[in-house]
């Protein structure tokens, strides 16, 4: 159907045209000219060749004083993990649970035929017992674990020949085909179940059985990721857009706990070494000097613990994300939760919503009725969510097998486009453009003169209301735009005082400090610029260590895809490499570690570059 669609055959047909006509045409000349120039006389510059040369950072950072007295203090809390751990797994508690999680798929319905079908009636049994009627639901419910009852197959027999399921689970080691089995129903394990179901319908004769079967899947869900602490790490890849920041520390620091467990119990398990391993940990005992000497101590110090917990979410993603599958799976997860983000961003556009003209100088943008937040409570922060999806979602369309699953990716790519453009945010529009010249630079290169005639035409296309907003990037006179300056010109004459050590982490700190300094009067939050803000928050060795961290970042990223053949590896390699870049870009223009969830996203993006690139260099050899 999509082989045969008139559109794709236009887009083929378009693509196919322009890559024969680049190759001989003047343009290709042109560049091949000034690449030539370029290349000889760069080759030989320090510049190039530290970025381009594997880094050799891992050996020297791993013998370094510091690494020595971080893996001899993980060494001593190990130990006393795994005698607690040795005594636990002998409860017969932990076996039953464990055998359960193991068989899930391979169990009979019928367990779960027993679970409704009691549930139901207890249930039903304290309604009518308080007089009320019999429900619908109950009786639905009923219906239908008699169904399973009936069935009494196992979930990997029911599906061992559908394409779909199997393809998904496969991606969670969960081989249908060769594992597809019944374990039959045994006396004392349907009792279990049975009087599972039971309590659980009386209890939701009192509370509202929504909450009761939220609070079952998620007891499942802490004891799926207490025995595989990979499955906290896609939970949150696919849930942090929508859910509130204090329930993504909450899951990912259940998840760090089971990855402790892991590392502690599990001698085969080999823990992922990565460049930017020791910077992360310096970071954070940085950032903890500066919280505890804060002006603002109480609040700094929840603040680092919700960025340690993130810093720690890094170490979790870098062993999770170890092969080319892993890594596909959770961009693909994470590529349908940003459709998702998109989505609602477009609706909120069309439909309109309460809040969206807080954000816009009505007075110089007349013709821009909404600016869209989605599930993010700002559009600027929104922006820098997709600023990073964006370049994850063209990885999927550069790098897919064929036209037809180039065709499918488009989509996602297209909504997340449309919604980046209804945020308004020019910031993120600049840090998009980077992120664009940057991925097709390092991929795909015959596709920068594109880039360009596009660029030149699209003020023919585009609405007038964003080729006025993007014209007014540095016009003064937009408040917005008058606002930031201000308020950078105030944190650099804070920073005169406060240089070396900072004022400590949070808007708390901030508040305490900078009105003194404040030009105009201007109340702010922060700084509305990450780098003034880390240095104003941790001083001038959090910046420092910060830099070198990016500085590592790229360094490993670009001397990763560098040389190497182009596949989905090097495609997401050199898309998170162009995301990191244009976030960063977006970063001059404000604060995008005001929101907590894209701090997580951050550090997130940090491990998956990383695994990205020795993923890339085990494919390439070079490892």
């Amino acid at each position: 159907m999509v082989e045969k669609s008139l559109v794709l055959a236009f887009l083929i047909n378009f693509f196919d045209r322009f890559a024969a006509f680049f190759k001989g045409s003047f343009l290709k000349k042109i560049q091949d000219f000034f690449g030539n120039i370029f290349k000889k006389s760069s080759e030989k510059s320090f510049f190039v060749k530290f970025f381009t040369t594997a880094p050799t950072v891992k050996k020297a950072v791993n013998q370094s004083v510091i690494a020595k007295i971080l893996t001899a203090i993980c060494n001593f809390f190990a130990k006393i993990i795994k005698a607690c751990v040795n005594i636990f797994k002998k409860s017969a508690i932990l076996q039953g649970i464990l055998w359960l999680y193991d068989n899930i798929f391979n169990i009979s319905v019928r367990y779960f035929g027993l679970f409704l079908l009691t549930f139901a009636l207890g249930y039903e049994i304290i309604f009518v017992k308080n007089g009320a009627n019999i429900e619908f639901f109950a009786v639905a419910a009923a219906f239908f674990a008699a169904v399973l009852i009936l069935i009494n197959l196992s979930l990997s027999s029911i599906f061992k020949n559908s394409v779909f399921v199997k393809k998904i689970l496969l991606y969670f080691n969960v081989d249908l085909q060769s594992n597809a089995k019944t374990i039959p129903v045994t006396p004392f394990l349907g009792t279990v179940f049975a009087l599972f179901g039971a309590v659980c319908g009386i209890v939701s004769a009192y509370v509202p059985p929504m909450y009761v079967f939220a609070f079952i899947i998620a007891v499942c869900g802490i004891i799926a990721v207490m025995i595989n602490f990979k499955t906290g790490v896609y939970i949150a890849a696919a849930a942090f857009p929508f859910i509130p920041t204090m329930a993504v520390v909450a899951l990912l620091l259940l998840t760090f706990v089971s990855f402790v467990l892991k590392l502690a119990y599990d001698e085969n398990f080999t823990f992922t070494k990565t460049n930017l391993d020791v910077f992360i940990a310096l970071f954070a005992l940085v950032m903890l000097i500066s919280s505890i000497t804060s002006f603002a101590r109480a609040s700094s110090i929840k603040i680092f613990m919700v960025y340690a917990v993130f810093m720690m979410g890094y170490f979790v993603v870098t062993n999770t994300v170890t092969s080319k599958k892993s890594l596909y799976l959770i961009l693909s997860i994470m590529t349908i939760s940003a459709l998702g983000v998109a989505l609602y961003g477009v609706y909120q556009y069309v439909f309109g919503f309460a809040e969206g003209t807080t954000w816009i100088d009505t007075e110089m943008f007349t013709d821009i009725e909404t600016r869209v937040v989605s599930t993010f409570e700002n559009p600027n922060v929104l922006g820098e969510y997709l600023l990073l999806m964006i370049p994850v979602v063209c990885a999927f369309v550069w790098s897919a097998p064929k036209i037809g699953n180039r065709f499918i990716n488009f989509v996602p790519l297209a909504v997340l486009g449309l919604c980046m453009i209804f945020t308004y945010s020019r910031g993120n529009w600049l840090g998009l453009i980077a992120a664009a010249i940057i991925f097709v630079s390092f991929y795909d290169r015959k596709f920068i003169w594109f880039g360009i005639i596009l660029a030149i035409l699209s003020p023919l296309f585009m609405p007038h209301s964003i080729v006025n907003r993007f014209l007014s990037i540095g016009d003064v006179s937009d408040t917005s735009t008058s606002y930031r300056v201000y308020i950078w010109f105030g944190t650099i004459k804070m920073l005169k005082d406060y240089w070396f050590c900072g004022i400590g982490p949070g808007t708390e700190a901030f508040n305490m400090i900078y009105p003194r300094y404040a030009y105009a009067s201007i109340v702010a939050p922060h700084s509305h610029n990450l780098y003034l803000q880390i240095i104003a928050e941790n001083g001038i060795l959090g910046i420092l260590v910060f830099l070198i961290m990016i500085i590592v970042l790229f360094k490993d990223t670009i001397s990763a895809v560098t040389g190497a053949k182009k596949g989905y590896a090097k495609a997401v390699c050199a898309a998170l490499m162009a995301g990191m870049a244009g976030y960063l870009v977006q970063g001059a223009f404000d604060n995008v570690w005001y929101n907590n969830r894209i701090v997580m996203m951050f550090f997130m993006f940090l491990a998956l570059a990383e695994s990205a690139v020795l993923i890339l260099r085990r494919e390439e050899g070079n490892d």
